[in-house]
């Protein structure tokens, strides 16, 4: 209809008339539909510049929010590589961006990016690593020093030449080479046993 027509509407039609011309530019400013009904009013130009504004709102208050994930993110994986590197160090670069099975294969640094939550696993599976390499670590110190007592010990029976010689040789009582067999005092005191009846003769 047109606003000629209008005017020979009835009291409620007219009103409610009335009440779609009110609302119209909240319409076209606050919620602007490209096919919005405009009542005949020559509003066309001012409805494309809303429609268009509020796409161009649109696109920046995503971009804000991709920024916002990006530097959440970021920040994620930058405390997780700070932690790997002070606590694995030389292996901290190849552990975060490696596989892991219990990221059910995925890349840690990979993991700490997607959230909040996914960063929390992240961060257990490196609190596992660094539990291994510290016991690694310490199963290592534990090997040099038992295979020093016996290698001293060793020294002082055979000699510096036979010394290595004997511990890179299988021995029958150890079902092994002693440099392999020795990883604790345990295993060192075994070998020094085995040792002890040579020194008698």
């Amino acid at each position: 209809y047109s606003l000629r027509e209008a005017l020979h509407f009835d009291v409620s039609a007219w009103r409610s008339l009335r009440s779609e011309l009110a609302n119209l530019r909240d319409q076209i400013a606050i919620l602007p539909k490209p096919d919005l009904d405009l009542l005949g009013l020559p509003l066309e130009a001012e409805l494309a510049r809303s429609v268009a504004a509020k796409a161009e709102e649109r696109a920046a208050h995503e971009e804000a929010h991709r920024q916002k994930l990006q530097a959440d993110g970021d920040r994620r994986v930058a405390s997780l590589r700070s932690w790997a590197r002070q606590n694995l160090g030389s292996e901290a670069d190849e552990w975060l961006g490696a596989p892991n099975a219990r990221l059910d294969g995925r890349i840690p640094t990979d993991v700490a990016a997607l959230s909040d939550d996914q960063s929390v696993r992240a961060e257990r599976a490196l609190e596992k690593r660094i539990r291994d390499l510290d016991l690694e670590r310490a199963q290592a110190r534990s090997k040099e020093a038992a295979q020093k007592k016996v290698k001293d010990i060793v020294k002082g029976i055979l000699g510096d030449e036979r010394t290595t010689i004997w511990m890179r040789n299988y021995h029958p009582d150890l079902r092994a080479r002693p440099e392999e067999f020795v990883i604790d005092d345990k295993t060192a005191d075994r070998c020094i046993e085995i040792l002890q009846p040579k020194k008698r003769r």
